[in-house]
């Protein structure tokens, strides 16, 4: 496995009682920087960030503080829908970057999955928001500590008849 070659980063100097560690590259598997600080592994994807963003012409967008708003995308019946494999190809993008190092977009992009068939007008204005969201957080990825606990914790969560279209409820897990 491609995580084997860790090495630990040493201390450089203290500032305010603080210590500062030297971050020390432990590789890449892809376009995915794999960064080694003491007793944690980082993991992100800056450079498949900036690829996706200059493909959609969202380079120099303004960031955004949240990648969706909490209200549902519905479709509505006035809604034409528009050529739908521009919006397939950010949706698949989104979702490779969400499964790899993104978590925090995860939900706002299953929520356009739906409408990625059929998308009108506002499902291409939620899937510009989580771009420009990705603009304005382009060095967030995963850390993992090593604490040796050995605990296992689990959480869940479930939206009953969430979906404003089809009354379908959504569930996911979490563990660490």
């Amino acid at each position: 496995m491609w995580l084997s070659g860790l090495r630990y980063a040493t201390p450089m100097h203290v500032i305010s009682g603080l210590l500062v560690f030297c971050m020390v590259s432990c590789g890449s598997y892809g376009s995915t920087k794999l960064v080694q600080v003491r007793a944690c592994a980082f993991f992100r994807i800056e450079a498949y960030v900036n690829e996706i963003l200059k493909r959609y012409g969202m380079e120099d967008s303004k960031g955004m503080r949240t990648p969706w708003v909490q209200r549902p995308v519905k479709r509505q019946d006035k809604d034409k829908p528009l050529e739908p494999r521009v919006m397939q190809e950010i949706i698949g993008s989104l979702t490779y970057l969400a499964g790899a190092t993104r978590p925090d977009i995860s939900a706002a992009v299953h929520a356009l999955e739906a409408y990625q068939s059929e998308p009108c007008e506002e499902h291409f204005k939620a899937a510009k928001r989580i771009l420009r969201y990705l603009n304005s957080t382009k060095s967030y990825g995963i850390k993992y500590l090593r604490d040796g606990t050995g605990i296992i914790e689990g959480y869940c969560d479930a939206d009953h008849a969430g979906d404003v279209d089809t009354r379908r409820s959504t569930s996911g897990t979490s563990s660490r």
